[in-house]
């Protein structure tokens, strides 16, 4: 049997997921749990800097929902084909939105500043929690497919945190599907018996979490959120937008920081060649139709994606003067979208890992996966650190977002290089996953917010992106699709 062992901080948040799938799965760990004092000299020894982190014989895999969809499958709560999969992956995304939207209000550091987003919170806890209560009620007790995943242990686990956040508040109290499942998963025998053993939490106070010292920027991680709607809307919805405040949330052994708004194969393969491809010929093909801004940003992988594995979709592109009208439309208000024979599915990454388990880009081996799903986590935290400096119009705090996200950018890309270099010219074991899609098509975007090739002084890094656009299915698309502002 594989050695299991768990780093993270002394408390439930990001990791009691993780400790639930292990109990639940019968797996024995290591919880280890360190003192907030030894961080610093932790913090090195971590990959990308950050926890929770979950060793396996040894070898260290970050990124909490990566680990958490690993061991999910290693108990059979992932799902029983892919569509269910896609499923729970988009809620347990939904999940973690609601976790960081009550963040950006529990821990603001400005008294004032938390009165006026008192109101805001409640409304978009409300907005979550009236969506995911109906989403338990139609699906018999359950989030998916009336039966437990790990979606159901994830909304549980993280509940500890989220009620301590929003002012020791139960946030479920009257949502009754809610209430019914979060009991059902703690009588769960393995889920109860973790729970009377495990140590007693004791809640770090907000005010150790507040940016004080600039010295202290570098530690931080970046996200960006709008006026209580939309964190999977692309950022350059908020380009008018002017900044209210500062709110930062531990997250994954790091601060978060949030800005408020106002307002496979040989590359050189086409896939007609491809077996996957030539067996479904005769099929009856399912009809595509994806919906985002007129961007690249979060709809790009999905495209380049689509493109690649010759599958036609319908490329709806919404200008973002437009984006009001259709807002109301969209599951959680929120884009990009694919529709799948009319079935709407939302949150860019769970449709991207989708469609890479459909057309040979992600791996049937579980521990790869979790590879790859952390890479891609990793690679989505730079973009969210450099679109958040971007697209921030108010010149004190973007001086601030900008120190941050040049620290952030050097410190990635060294380590997305070295991954490279060491797995061939790839992300992960020396062939095309979804991971190498997701940077190369993050790459066009990001570097006409930087103004310039951010892959430059890395070659490996400069060479992947050029081997993904030279794919011919994804050349032909760069060569034909529409210009856009980003």
């Amino acid at each position: 049997m594989p050695s299991y062992k768990l780093t993270y901080f002394p408390i439930t948040a990001l990791a009691e997921p993780i400790r639930f799938l292990l109990s639940y799965a019968g797996i024995d760990f290591e919880d280890d749990r360190f003192n907030r004092e030894d961080w610093p000299k932790i913090k090195e020894t971590m990959p990308f800097g950050q926890v929770p982190v979950l060793e396996v014989d040894g070898k260290k895999i970050n990124q909490s929902m990566a680990i958490s969809r690993y061991l999910a499958k290693k108990c059979g709560l992932a799902g029983k084909d892919d569509w269910e999969a896609l499923e729970i992956d988009a809620t347990v995304d939904t999940i973690n939105d609601l976790r960081q939207k009550i963040g950006i209000y529990s821990y603001e550091s400005h008294e004032e500043a938390k009165a006026a987003k008192h109101k805001i919170v409640k409304e978009q806890v409300q907005y979550y929690l009236e969506r995911l209560d109906a989403q338990v009620q139609k699906n018999g007790g359950y989030f998916i497919g009336g039966s437990l995943s790990w979606a159901d242990l994830v909304f549980v686990g993280l509940l500890d945190y989220m009620n301590h956040m929003m002012d020791n508040q139960e946030i479920i109290e009257k949502y009754d599907n809610l209430k019914q499942l979060n009991q059902k998963v703690l009588e769960v025998p393995a889920i109860k018996s973790w729970i009377e053993k495990r140590p007693q939490v004791t809640w770090y106070p907000a005010r150790h979490c507040a940016v004080r010292r600039r010295a202290e920027w570098s530690s931080l991680s970046i996200a960006s959120e709008r006026n209580g709607q939309n964190i999977e809307t692309s950022p350059e919805e908020r380009r008018a937008s002017g900044c209210e405040g500062l709110y930062i949330e531990p997250c994954q052994g790091l601060v978060k920081l949030f800005v408020e708004t106002a307002s496979g194969e040989e590359l050189d393969r086409t896939v007609r060649d491809r077996p996957e491809a030539v067996s479904r010929k005769n099929e009856k093909m399912p009809t595509y139709k994806l919906t985002y801004f007129n961007l690249t940003a979060l709809g790009e992988p999905i495209r380049y994606m689509l493109h690649y594995c010759d599958i036609p979709f319908e490329d709806i592109r919404i200008e973002i003067d437009d984006w009001l009208k259709h807002k109301a439309d969209m599951p959680l208000g929120q884009v990009p979208i694919l529709e799948i024979d009319g079935k709407v599915y939302h949150q860019s990454r769970a449709i991207s890992r989708y469609l890479a388990k459909k057309n040979n880009l992600y791996s049937s081996d579980e521990f790869e996966a979790m590879e790859i799903d952390a890479m891609v986590d990793s690679i989505d935290d730079l973009r969210h650190a450099v679109a958040t400096f971007y697209w921030n119009k108010d010149p004190v705090f973007k001086e601030k977002l900008k120190e941050i996200a040049f620290e952030k950018l050097p410190f990635y890309l060294d380590k997305f290089e070295e991954q490279v270099k060491k797995n061939d010219g790839h992300f992960v074991r020396g062939k095309l996953s979804w991971a190498d899609f997701v940077f190369a098509a993050y790459s066009g975007y990001l570097n006409v917010l930087l103004g310039e090739d951010m892959n430059k002084d890395h070659p490996e890094l400069k060479k992947l992106v050029e081997k993904v656009n030279a794919l011919p299915n994804v050349k032909a698309y760069l060569e034909k699709r529409p210009k856009t502002m980003a």
